[in-house]
């Protein structure tokens, strides 16, 4: 075997688990303002295969699963926008499905006050 050469080899292996989980979540301040415009509020998909798209599922009828009065949801981009006409505590559910049609659904919250008030000394 002295005419024979060895040769190291080094294989790459690449291991595919899958997507990450699919996930959602909410960019949003702590409260809104009645009456003032909305800016920076979205959904935002995580995981899964992008792209997504988002949406608020019809429950009950009438249907009862909807944002605050005054505000909307760009289902392709999650964001949402308006100027909310109403005070409240609003609890909504939001769905984002991705590319390969799995879907997750997640409850939410948002809170329209009627004016911001700031405490002393913040």
């Amino acid at each position: 075997m002295s005419g024979n050469k060895r040769r190291n080899l080094a294989v790459k292996i690449a291991v595919s688990g899958g997507d990450d989980p699919l996930l959602l979540s909410l960019v949003a301040p702590s409260r809104i303002v009645r009456g003032t415009a909305v800016t920076g509020i979205s959904l935002v998909g995580r995981g899964g295969k992008p792209p997504y798209a988002f949406s608020l599922p019809t429950i009950g009828s009438p249907n009862t699963n909807v944002l605050p009065d005054g505000l909307s949801l760009n289902g392709t981009t999650g964001a949402i926008t308006g100027t909310p006409s109403s005070v409240g505590h609003v609890s909504f559910i939001a769905e984002v499905e991705d590319a390969n049609s799995t879907t997750f659904l997640h409850t939410f919250s948002i809170n329209v006050v009627s004016t911001l008030t700031i405490p002393p000394g913040s």
